[in-house]
């Protein structure tokens, strides 16, 4: 871990000491490069939400924004056929990229309170 985010860490833990876990939201997220980031803005409050919100990505976000080809478009569409078919089924791919819903933690930092 870098330094300055350790120190950031460090001194964060002492002006805001209380910390409140909020409920696990899921998001899409994507393997791209050897890591695992969102694939567009936005949570859910379940799987199967963000699974559906994975597939409107792969068929309908992704190809514009990413300016894909047809061949491409081909590979996101079929990819988003697998997760409807599947609801479960192992992690698709669309153009050599993989995909899947995660859970995500959440948690906030609060201040003590100052009367």
């Amino acid at each position: 871990m870098p330094t300055e985010v350790r120190d950031d860490g460090a001194r964060a833990v002492r002006a805001h000491p209380g910390g409140v876990l909020l409920p696990a939201a899921f998001m899409a997220a994507e393997l791209a490069g050897g890591q695992w980031q969102p694939a567009q803005a936005g949570t859910s409050a379940t799987p199967l939400g963000a699974r559906d919100s994975l597939g409107l990505y792969l068929r309908v976000t992704a190809p514009r924004e990413l300016r894909l080809d047809d061949p491409d478009r081909a590979r996101y569409a079929a990819a988003a056929d697998q997760l409807d078919a599947g609801r479960g089924a192992p992690v698709p791919r669309g153009a050599g990229r993989a995909a899947d819903p995660h859970r995500a933690r959440r948690a906030r930092r609060t201040a003590p309170v100052r009367s």
